[in-house]
């Protein structure tokens, strides 16, 4: 049997098409895939760059984790960032020779981005410009940031520095309006800040000076410049104007018009007030009736007529020979140095004022013949009347002697011939004697401590050992008037003086606190160190004094009568003793000096002398 023939029939179709167009789609979703990385990536990135407080370090961190989901191959992708120096990068990094990467400057300090891959894979284009995206957009982050940075810290310290100057600053609007000012300004014109802000600047201007500071303010319109310092003057609130030194700017917007007015102001009422103190001290115009110089270190500077007369120098002229030593003293110790000289039969007192930054000194004189003349007159007449204590008192001694004499002579000889009223009035005349006796002796001790050669002679002496002396003398006073003595005194402790006088201040000074304290009362005696001296106290609790008293117990006869106190000890004073102290511890180089808070409370008397130091 014969087989049939099966007929094979073949479907051939050209797909070649629908191979690429399959191909095209494969590739399109994948660059799709891509894109839709990178989209996210670049969104994530904005989002991470918008946050307000994120620090560099945090931001930085964060791009490195977004880097690598959006490469084609994120398993093998690993990123680093270096910024000024310094590296950021991921746990994993490792350098690679398969590398992408960028570089940028944020504000002249450079920063790379750098991509690589782990493995030998090619990176797309559309790779190469997200990396150059992600570094552009970085910079410009980064470059807000620090300049947000700067303003914040210049604002900072514009704000501190408003608040903190002692010059005024403030602001206007461009009708002059105030809207702004610091402390300074507020306190030198003395208005509150709301007083101040219904203000014009012109209503604290005085009209003289409308014109010219409008036309300042058009000339900084038209120019583009500041004021420059200048001076005019200000109008406080209780309307007293003074000086100040202003100098102000304009504001302009974007579009450059003129939006606001600033000025800073500092008060020179003092510096003013200086340079008239100068002025008037040197008045250097010709007709100064006073002689006044201004000398370099070398020369004369300026001569006036009158100092032309009376010293016969001219400008240009060597110093004069009278005032070198002076001169030259002024300007070593920048100290205003007084020089008396006579000239043509008067006596001229200079004042030799320095100003060494300057180089030069002025000197100013005065006639002081008359007022010389008086204090020669006045040291004649203390001499004379110096003179007449002294005579005096020895001319009161010689009939004392011969009345305490006799009366001592008739008590020893005939007392039991007279009758004891008799007696009474004889012992009476005694003590009358034992009185004028300490006058005269307090009068002639005057006399000799106001002569101007007085010179105690001093020697190293036991401090100590005289305070107790002193105090044991008037023991008996102070236990019959049952008082409370203290020492609070150092043994041992020595002092340059001469005892019989430094004696007599203790003693007078004891005497007058045990005499003015009541019964009962209490007396401390003290001693310290100052420096170079000993500063010996004497404090009690006695009847004090008034402030007007104060002013009187130093001097001459200075006596405070005090009778009907109950407070009298038949220790009769002259009015002397304090005066007489103060002229021992005078002439010893130190002070004496008291204090009582007034009536009733009490008095504490100081005074120093050189320790052994």
């Amino acid at each position: 049997k014969k087989e049939k023939v099966v007929q094979i029939i073949t479907l051939i179709r050209d797909i070649t098409e629908s191979k690429k167009a399959e191909q095209k789609l494969k590739e399109s979703k994948h660059n799709l895939g891509e894109r839709v990385k990178e989209l996210t990536c670049l969104y994530r990135l904005s989002r991470l760059m918008e946050e307000p407080n994120i620090s560099f370090k945090n931001l930085i961190y964060g791009i490195l984790d977004l880097i690598p989901p959006a490469w084609q191959f994120p398993d093998i992708t690993i990123a680093r960032i270096t910024y000024d120096g310094r590296e950021y990068e991921l746990g994993n990094f490792e350098e690679t020779e398969w590398k992408l990467s960028t570089k940028v400057k944020i504000i002249e300090k450079p920063l790379s981005i750098e991509v690589y891959y782990l493995e030998d894979k090619s990176f797309l284009k559309e790779e190469h410009d997200l990396i150059r995206d992600i570094g552009v957009r970085l910079k410009v982050t980064l470059e807000k940031k620090e300049t947000q940075k700067r303003l914040r810290e210049s604002e900072e310290k514009y704000r501190m520095g408003f608040k903190s100057s002692t010059d005024g600053i403030a602001s206007a609007d461009m009708e002059g309006t105030f809207i702004d000012c610091n402390n300074a300004f507020l306190e030198m014109l003395g208005y509150t800040r709301d007083e101040l802000f219904k203000l014009n600047f012109r209503d604290i201007t005085p009209q003289r000076w409308h014109e010219m500071e409008d036309n300042m303010i058009i000339s900084q319109l038209t120019d583009g410049k500041d004021s420059g310092i200048y001076e005019k003057e200000y109008i406080r609130k209780d309307g007293t104007n003074f000086p100040v030194n202003a100098r102000f700017w304009i504001i302009k917007d974007d579009q450059g018009d003129p939006v606001r007015m600033w000025t800073i102001v500092r008060d020179i009422t003092e510096r003013k007030k200086a340079e008239e103190k100068i002025t008037d001290l040197a008045k250097f115009p010709s007709e100064n009736p006073h002689p006044v110089l201004r000398l370099n270190r070398n020369r004369v500077i300026y001569v006036n007529n009158s100092g032309n007369y009376l010293l016969d120098v001219e400008e240009d002229d060597e110093i004069p020979e009278i005032f070198r030593k002076e001169v030259e003293r002024a300007f070593e110790t920048n100290f205003i140095v007084d020089v008396d000289i006579e000239l043509k039969d008067r006596v001229y007192s200079f004042t030799i004022t320095p100003f060494v930054e300057q180089n030069y000194v002025n000197l100013y004189g005065m006639d002081i013949t008359e007022s010389k003349l008086a204090e020669l007159k006045l040291i004649e007449i203390n001499k004379l009347k110096s003179e007449f204590l002294r005579r005096a008192s020895h001319e009161l001694k010689t009939p004392l002697i011969s009345i305490k004499g006799y009366s001592d002579l008739i008590l020893a000889l005939h007392k039991d011939q007279i009758s004891s009223e008799i007696i009474s009035k004889l012992n009476e005349i005694n003590r009358g004697c034992e009185r004028l006796q300490n006058i005269i002796n307090n009068l002639l001790e005057t006399s000799r401590l106001e002569s101007p050669e007085l010179k105690p002679e001093v020697q190293k002496e036991d401090l100590s050992f005289l305070i107790k002396f002193c105090v044991h003398e008037l023991q008996s006073l102070t236990q019959a008037r049952n008082q409370t003595l203290d020492l609070n005194i150092q043994d041992g402790q020595y002092g340059i003086f001469e005892k019989e006088e430094i004696h007599d201040v203790i003693s007078n000074l004891l005497t007058n606190a045990i005499k003015y304290t009541p019964p009962y009362g209490k007396i401390s005696i003290n001693t310290e160190e100052k420096g170079d001296f000993i500063m010996i106290s004497v404090k009690d609790n006695g009847i004090g004094f008034t402030e007007e008293q104060e002013g009187r117990i130093f001097k001459q006869f200075g006596k405070i009568e005090r009778y009907g106190q109950g407070l009298d000890l038949g220790i009769d004073g002259t009015g002397l003793g304090l005066y007489i102290s103060k002229k021992i511890v005078e002439s010893h180089g130190g002070e004496i000096w008291m204090e009582s808070e007034g009536k009733s409370k009490g008095t504490t008397f100081y005074f120093t002398i050189p320790s052994i130091k």
